[in-house]
């Protein structure tokens, strides 16, 4: 460790941080560029001879948790920060305008997102209603439409005997009260699987 000479000329040995004697725990301006206003910062790790790397804590900063800096971004102690940027001109003053926090969203409002689950289940008694309209048979396309599901779901209701088809020629036709029965027939929640 080197040493320095105090007034009375005593040989003593070097403060820890320097002759700038930065100690752990002191606020600090800090300089993160020529055209950036300083910032508080609160000394973590002064290290332990004058060129080595400072751990700070940015203050006002959220976004910055911890840093490493050099001693030439550290210009003056925090309480010394007027008589510094009296004799600085150069320094900017301006601190950047913070962003105004987001509006908090309206209680009373509508609410628009909807879970899955929600959906499939406004969608499943949509599927109930929509059977309402009077018609006299449904191909297979008007049918999935009607009761919202796939036309490969409807045509494997058809293989496995559970939704009864009409043909005319070769082109299925479901009427309304059988539409409706296997409507009927799934369960009341089509998000949860049911075995048979």
């Amino acid at each position: 460790m080197s040493a320095c000479t105090d007034i009375k000329g005593y040989s003593r040995p070097m403060p820890i941080g320097g002759e700038l004697g930065i100690q752990t725990g002191e606020y600090w301006a800090f300089r993160p560029g020529t055209a950036l206003p300083l910032q508080r910062a609160l000394i973590l790790n002064p290290g332990l001879h004058y060129e080595a790397s400072i751990r700070i804590r940015l203050i006002d900063d959220p976004a910055v948790v911890e840093l490493w800096t050099t001693r030439a971004k550290l210009p003056c102690k925090w309480v010394d920060l007027e008589e510094y940027l009296r004799s600085h001109p150069d320094v900017p003053r301006g601190y950047p305008q913070t962003p105004e926090p987001p509006a908090q969203p309206d209680p009373g409002a509508v609410r628009l997102a909807f879970t899955a689950n929600e959906l499939r289940s406004i969608v499943h008694d949509e599927v109930i209603h929509a059977l309402g309209s009077r018609k006299v048979a449904y191909t297979l396309k008007e049918a999935a439409i009607a009761t919202g599901v796939s036309v490969s779901m409807i045509q494997a209701a058809v293989k496995m005997n559970r939704l009864v088809a009409h043909y005319a020629g070769t082109k299925p036709l479901f009427t309304p009260d059988a539409l409706r029965a296997w409507v009927d027939s799934l369960p009341d929640e089509p998000w949860k699987i049911t075995y048979r």
